[in-house]
């Protein structure tokens, strides 16, 4: 499958048809991880962050589509990275916070770099 990820609505159509599958009668606990690596920074003004919201969004509708039909507690998914993130100067990681919980994550690890990819780490869904 592919996205054009400038385009908002075409990515979430990608990610909830790969998240919200329903060909599973019986589902077990899945832990789903979203990787970026050397995406964002091709990616138009403004469009960073709300490519984290939006996969943060998809999550937890998945999780929630999920819990109808089993007794799942797992973590809902993570975010890896390597890449430059929008809103978070050099390598502030006050603001690698801020920008990660506004956008429905967690920060976990915050590593900056040198280069154009230059923050590096993980982050998990935020339980709502």
């Amino acid at each position: 499958m592919e996205a054009n990820f400038n385009d908002l609505n075409a990515t979430s159509k990608v990610l909830e048809g790969i998240l919200l599958n329903d060909n599973d009668a019986e589902r077990e606990d899945v832990t789903n991880i979203i990787l970026f690596e050397g995406v964002m920074i091709y990616l138009d003004k403004g469009v960073p962050h709300a490519l984290l919201e939006l996969c943060s969004d998809v999550l937890r509708k998945s999780h929630t589509a999920n819990s109808n039909t089993s007794s799942s507690k797992a973590t809902l998914g993570y975010l890896c990275y390597a890449d430059r993130l929008e809103n978070i100067p050099g390598g502030d990681e006050d603001a690698a916070h801020v920008e990660m919980e506004s956008t429905g994550w967690e920060l976990v690890d915050f590593l900056s770099k040198p280069g154009l990819a230059r923050h590096m780490g993980v982050a998990r869904l935020c339980s709502e």
